[in-house]
C-alpha cells in the first residue's frame, strides 16, 4: 500500500502545480484489479478534490472478467466518486451474457458507462457490423465515444486498413444509422492529440503520408498501401449480422470463446501501444512495411 500512497501523493503534487487540469484518467495495468483499500486510497482523495470534476478508469477487465465487478463495495465506491468506466468492446459478441448481466448492476447503481474501440481489419471493419455493435451498446446504456483507426506500431499491420476505408466506413455509418448510433467520433490517436479528418491538410499518395494539423503541430500519417488492404467479410467477421441480432441467436458460451479471443486481440494491441509507440513517422512507415513483410511471410 506504501507505493499506492507514494503515487497518490505525486498526482496530488501534480495537480497543485497544474491548476488548469480538471480530469484525471486511470489507465494501463488494469484498474479495476486493484484490491477495494487500494482503489479507495486512489478515489477518495480525488473525488474530494476540488479542482477534478471528471474521473475516468478505462478497463478492459469487464470483457473477460466481469466478477471483478461483483464486489458492491467496489461498486459503491465508483458511484460515490462519480467515476465514468471506460470500456474497450470492439465486437457485438463481446458482451456475453454475464458481461451485459455486470453493466446492469453497474448501470442500476448510477455509475456512467463508455466505450470506445479500434477499428480493426478483418475483425470489425463493416458498416453493417459497427451498426450492430453500436445499437447493442445504446440497449447497455453505454455510450460509445470514439472509433480509432489503428496506430501505425510494429505488429499493426495485419490489422490496419486505409485511411480512405475508414472514411468510407464513418460515411455509410453516417448515412445508414439514426443519430444516436452515429454520433461516434472516428478519430486517430497522435503524439499530437486525436485528429479527424476535418484536420487532414494534405494528402501525398506518392509517399504513402497523410498530413494532419491540430492547433500549431503537425504530424504525417503513414498509411496503409491499399493493395494490402484486404477488407473482413461480413459473413465471417458478422457471423450473419443482417439476421437477428447476434447477442440475441448465438449460444452463450460459443459467444463468450469468441469474445475472449477478441479481448485478447484488442488487448495485445493496445499492450503494444503503449511499448512501442512511434512518434517518428520515417520509423513508422518503416515498421510498417517491415511488420506486413513478416506477415506475408507468415502466411
Amino acid at each position: 500500500m506504501a507505493a499506492v500512497n507514494a503515487a497518490v501523493a505525486e498526482l496530488l503534487e501534480h495537480l497543485a502545480q497544474r491548476p488548469a487540469t480538471r480530469e484525471v484518467i486511470l489507465s494501463g495495468g488494469g484498474p479495476m484489479t486493484l484490491p477495494l483499500e487500494a482503489l479507495a486510497r486512489i478515489l477518495e482523495p480525488l473525488a474530494a478534490h476540488p479542482q477534478v470534476n471528471s474521473i475516468s478508469v478505462r478497463t478492459k477487465t469487464i470483457a473477460f472478467a466481469p466478477k471483478v465487478f461483483d464486489d458492491a463495495a467496489k461498486r459503491a465506491l465508483l458511484a460515490a466518486a462519480g467515476v465514468r468506466l471506460m470500456f474497450h468492446f470492439a465486437h457485438p459478441d463481446e458482451p456475453c451474457d454475464a458481461v451485459r448481466a455486470t453493466i446492469a448492476r453497474l448501470r442500476g447503481d448510477g455509475i456512467r458507462c463508455y466505450n470506445q474501440f479500434v477499428l480493426l481489419r478483418n475483425v470489425n471493419d463493416h458498416a453493417d457490423l459497427l451498426i450492430e455493435h453500436l445499437t447493442l451498446l445504446d440497449d447497455l446504456q453505454v455510450r460509445n465515444l470514439s472509433v480509432f483507426l489503428p496506430e501505425p506500431i510494429i505488429g499493426s499491420a495485419p490489422f490496419r486498413m486505409t485511411f480512405a476505408r475508414f472514411e468510407r466506413i464513418a460515411d455509410t455509418l453516417d448515412r445508414s444509422a439514426p443519430s444516436w448510433i452515429n454520433a461516434t467520433r472516428f478519430v486517430l490517436d497522435t503524439p499530437v492529440g486525436k485528429v479527424r479528418r476535418e484536420d487532414v491538410v494534405a494528402r501525398d499518395p506518392a509517399a504513402g503520408t497523410i498530413t494532419f494539423r491540430r492547433g500549431d503541430r503537425r504530424i504525417d500519417y503513414p498509411d496503409l498501401p491499399e493493395a494490402l488492404d484486404r477488407p473482413g467479410r461480413l459473413s465471417t467477421i458478422g457471423c450473419g449480422v443482417a439476421g437477428p441480432r447476434s447477442h440475441e441467436r448465438a449460444d452463450s458460451s460459443a459467444r463468450h470463446d469468441r469474445a475472449r479471443t477478441i479481448s485478447a486481440s484488442n488487448s495485445e494491441i493496445v499492450r503494444a501501444c503503449v511499448r512501442e509507440r512511434l512518434t517518428d513517422p520515417g520509423r513508422a512507415g518503416r515498421s510498417l512495411h517491415s511488420a506486413v513483410a513478416r506477415h506475408a511471410c507468415a502466411h
